[in-house]
């Protein structure tokens, strides 16, 4: 059964859920010793990557109908780009768009991929989220500790949305290649994946007890030489010439 039908009124569906295939299951993870195998109960798709009325921003129904979508990108310059460049490929006649089929296909791909992460799955599985909540592991997470099983979100999401937007880039041969031809990341991936790894860090892993957490605010900064620009590798300036609030 398709999503679309699995889901008739759009991402979530509190009485009626998605028949996944019997045979399916999730690949091991720091979890599978601990719950085994889950029968999965799913209710919700994330519409920002698995969108069951547009598909790459054309209407599945009506094709002839495009939206324009950052597909919930924390730096969503980048990803309009590059999904500005597909539509643009699709007007122009340079690349073709999908059937219908093709379309709900690509998204049954798209949602089952998803199902392997630990923290997608649990957003749409509410047996896979019974099943953890019981395990009572949330309170390591949110300590941060280094062994959590749980493992990173922040990461996790920003690996599946950038294997998402490089999937974009590909069709709409966008000059910017996220994915190798085998589907990896990228060496520009990888640094970009580094880098938004670095925006969230820079600040979250300050040591508390350090001289720089009692006069640093959001603006400052000491360790701008990290970030460096994909196209031509220069270098940022490591920090400001000032402290934030005297200049």
């Amino acid at each position: 059964k398709s999503l679309t039908k699995g889901f008739p009124n759009g991402s979530y569906c509190e009485d009626y859920n998605y028949q996944m295939l019997k045979d399916w299951k999730m690949k091991p993870n720091n979890l599978t010793s601990l719950i085994g195998d889950i029968k999965p109960d799913v209710r919700y798709v994330d519409p920002s990557t698995i969108n069951l009325a547009y598909h790459r921003g054309v209407n599945i129904s009506n094709p002839n109908m495009m939206m324009l979508s950052d597909f919930g990108f924390d730096v969503p310059l980048r990803s309009i780009d590059i999904h500005a460049h597909l539509l643009a490929q699709y007007l122009n006649g340079m690349v073709r768009v999908l059937s219908r089929q093709e379309m709900e296909d690509d998204n049954e791909q798209q949602f089952l991929q998803e199902m392997q992460y630990t923290h997608r799955r649990y957003n749409y599985d509410k047996n896979y989220a019974k099943a953890v909540d019981e395990q009572d592991l949330w309170e390591d997470y949110f300590e941060g500790e280094e062994d959590a099983l749980l493992g990173k979100f922040g990461q996790e999401e920003m690996e599946v949305l950038q294997r998402f937007l490089g999937k974009v880039a590909r069709e709409g041969r966008h000059p910017l290649q996220l994915l190798t031809k085998k589907g990896k990341f990228s060496k520009t991936s990888k640094a970009m994946l580094r880098m938004e790894n670095l925006s969230l860090d820079h600040r979250t892993e300050m040591d508390p007890q350090g001289e720089e957490k009692k006069w640093m605010t959001y603006r400052d900064y000491t360790d701008g030489d990290q970030f460096q620009s994909l196209i031509t590798g220069t270098k940022s300036q490591k920090t400001l010439s000032g402290k934030w609030l005297n200049l």
